[in-house]
């Protein structure tokens, strides 16, 4: 059984502001989200996007979707700010369904953002389609990005890109009904979830359960009595990027333990 309290006190020692306000939202709280959205509303560009940390006038779709997942932690799935991101994300939709970068961004792009690489392009999809469901699983536009995806699923239930793009797709391609696909996989996950990590089975927990995946589901089960087992002494969840993460991967984590009912508020 993970020991929530020295999360929490782990959490409140060292979060900064968003995180701090993060973990007031798990305990059911109103905190003061001003100076925090302001801080993100004077980050974003005009057309929606924000920047990515490899080229600060970039106008990037990862960099956007990661800033809608900061505001869905902290409670804000509306407004001006999720509506102009969403915009955005919708205007870098290819005629296949597909998402990807501006092309002109092939030359700095890291590898799992640049345009024209089969390998980004399915993470990006997952990516953007994930975030674009959560308030619109029904417009038409997305089925062709999950057509996209089921085409490129393998029948081991991989796809040929990276690890976590797989339960960004399987929780988007759950929550606009490719049930059948979303089921391939998360059983693929479930083969190789003794390999996760716990930053990575917080991140698939949270992820699996916005798109409606069961808390029952044998994947979900299994994956939060492994993540219990990795928290440490000091009551945080290790990630595997290093410990400028943990406590973000704690925050993960306790949100994770909250969602399938491990603790209350």
């Amino acid at each position: 059984m993970a020991d929530v309290t020295s999360a929490m006190e782990f959490v409140r020692a060292r979060g900064n502001a968003v995180e701090q306000a993060r973990l007031q939202v798990f305990l059911g709280k109103r905190p003061a989200l001003d100076a925090v959205l302001k801080e993100i509303a004077d980050r974003q560009h005009q057309d929606g996007s924000f920047a990515p940390f490899w080229d600060a006038d970039a106008h990037s779709l990862d960099a956007t979707c990661y800033h809608l997942a900061v505001l869905e932690q902290l409670g804000v799935t509306e407004g001006q700010i999720v509506e102009r991101a969403r915009t955005f994300l919708w205007s870098r939709r290819q005629e296949d369904g597909s998402f990807q970068e501006d092309e002109t961004y092939s030359a700095i792009a890291p590898p799992w953002a640049k345009p024209g690489v089969l390998e980004a392009t399915l993470y990006l999809t997952s990516n953007a389609g994930f975030w674009l469901a959560t308030a619109a699983r029904d417009d038409e536009r997305l089925t062709a990005s999950a057509h996209f995806l089921v085409d490129h699923l393998g029948q081991d239930g991989r796809f040929p890109t990276y690890f976590h793009a797989h339960w960004l797709a399987a929780g988007f391609l759950f929550g606009v009904g490719e049930i059948e696909c979303a089921n391939a996989l998360l059983a693929g996950l479930e083969q190789r979830l003794a390999i996760l990590e716990a930053s990575q089975l917080a991140w698939m927990v949270n992820a699996l359960c916005l798109h409606g995946v069961s808390r029952d589901h044998t994947l979900v089960d299994a994956a939060v009595r492994r993540l219990m087992n990795l928290q440490q002494a000091d009551g945080r969840f290790a990630s595997e990027d290093g410990t400028w993460q943990d406590v973000h991967t704690t925050l993960e984590a306790l949100r994770a333990l909250q969602g399938i009912g491990a603790w209350d508020a």
